[in-house]
């Protein structure tokens, strides 16, 4: 379950091992997350820091109460915490999980989601390496994590301007071949044909061009690299975290009852894509050829420093922005 969070995109959550059973639905109960609330997190909070004894509400009841809108949907505050008490915080914190047998054991396991751009440096120089490893962790004192447990993305991107850049589809091995440079050909192949450690992501459904996503599980072992994710930025022009017009359609969609609603959408996105090719007074949407593995921390300045140009030459594709928005244009329509 989420706990807390120490900056804008971080989220720590805490793991409760004994309530894992297989096959078994991994959702906590209301009645145990009130025990979590009352027993343990609340009396937690309290007893580190008892002047902020009247910012927790009292009871989990009243906590959800406060947190509901008249339509019933959710709408979460936070409370802060002092920093120089976390570390007593959690000691007491796990203390009193102890009392119940399927709450031991807990852990907290800390995660940074969507850092892109935020750590931009170049990959070539070693001061701007490190400098942008320690902005992204200038929250944490490393001194206390174990390099070994914490893994981090690391990426390249590439960009021509005016223009979308596109993998192909055929490169997809010299790819894998310059990451997993200890992986053997058989190795590699392996990694190709296996359902579940290759997975292509077409784009705009032109089986020439696309990215992937790749986990090589023991064939990376050797490189230290657990995923790998390759794609392009035009994504950016249609993906949305709430259901919006650009969600994934069912086939009830096209019914007489519904197909009116779709054909508005359709006629937005077709909208949108025209913009994104340009006009004479707005500039084509550029998307950019992307990169990212994940390694160890203790790797992660020391890997993807550079993209070989035989690399770039035989797995990048370039289009100019109105030709290629104007194809993804056609395949909508």
């Amino acid at each position: 379950m989420a706990l807390g969070k120490a900056d804008r995109r971080h989220v720590t959550r805490i793991f409760f091992p004994g309530l894992y059973k297989k096959g078994q639905s991994p959702g906590i109960t209301a009645d145990l997350r009130a025990f979590i609330y009352e027993k343990a997190l609340r009396p937690a909070a309290i007893e580190v820091n008892p002047l902020d004894q009247s910012r927790w509400p009292i009871t989990y009841s009243t906590l959800m109460t406060l947190s509901r809108d008249v339509r019933g949907q959710f709408h979460f505050g936070t409370i802060d915490f002092p920093v120089q008490l976390l570390r007593k915080f959690s000691t007491k914190l796990l203390e009193k999980l102890e009392i119940r047998d399927e709450l031991r054991g807990a852990f907290f396991v800390h995660e940074l989601r969507g850092t892109k751009g935020g750590s931009i440096h170049n990959p070539g120089s070693v001061e701007e390496r490190r400098a942008a490893i320690a902005g992204v962790f200038h929250i944490f004192d490393r001194n206390l994590l174990n390099e070994e447990d914490w893994v981090v993305d690391v990426a390249l991107e590439v960009r021509h301007e005016g223009h979308v850049l596109q993998w192909l589809t055929k490169g997809h091995r010299r790819i894998l071949e310059f990451i997993l440079q200890s992986a053997s050909a058989e190795q590699i192949s392996s990694v190709l044909s296996s359902k579940a450690q290759y997975h292509l992501d077409l784009s705009a459904q032109l089986g020439d061009l696309g990215g992937f996503r790749a986990l090589p599980s023991s064939r990376g072992a050797a490189d230290s690299v657990s995923y790998i994710n390759v794609y392009t930025t035009d994504k950016s022009a249609t993906y949305q975290l709430h259901e919006g017009i650009f969600r994934r359609r069912k086939a009830w969609h096209l019914f007489p009852d519904n197909i009116e609603s779709l054909l508005k959408d359709l006629t937005r996105i077709a909208s949108s894509f025209r913009e994104c090719a340009g006009n004479a007074t707005l500039a084509g949407l550029e998307a950019n050829a992307r990169l990212e593995i994940r390694v160890p921390l203790r790797l992660a300045d020391k890997v993807l420093m550079q993209l070989p140009d035989p690399l770039i030459q035989q797995s990048l594709a370039t289009f100019d922005c109105p030709t290629f928005w104007r194809v993804v244009l056609d395949v909508t329509s």
